[in-house]
């Protein structure tokens, strides 16, 4: 509504404006370890989490895995969390967790009987 000098009302048009909100996108921008490990050793693995959107991020988590292949799953070896700290837009945060390192054998069996051998290590 408008008014004139003299106080009268008059009816302008209506606009509506949708505000959407500044939202986080966290992602991890690095990732790196040894290439090989003794059993029995400790490795530290390293990471950068990085916050590319315009919203502050709420503290989360990071969850490291072990996989055989390049595409990770959480069907892959769980090997720990580390928690990540509230970061803001932009931010980074590198991390640092280290694991020991033990053998893992894991036969798969087809019709009850041993097919395939699997082995990695895990901490």
């Amino acid at each position: 509504m408008v008014t004139d000098n003299n106080g009268r009302a008059s009816v302008g048009k209506a606009l509506s404006i949708t505000i959407n909100p500044a939202l986080p996108d966290l992602i991890v921008s690095t990732v790196s370890g040894p290439a090989s490990a003794t059993r029995g050793t400790s490795v530290t693995v390293t990471a950068t989490v990085v916050n590319q959107g315009a919203g502050s991020a709420a503290a989360s988590t990071l969850t490291f895995y072990l996989s055989i292949d390049n595409a990770i799953t959480t069907a892959d070896t769980k090997l720990g969390d580390k928690a990540i700290a509230v970061l803001g837009a932009g931010a980074s945060l590198p991390v640092s967790v280290s694991f020991t390192i033990f053998l893992l054998l894991e036969i798969i069996t087809r019709d009850s009987n041993p097919f395939w051998f699997r082995q990695y290590c895990f901490g």
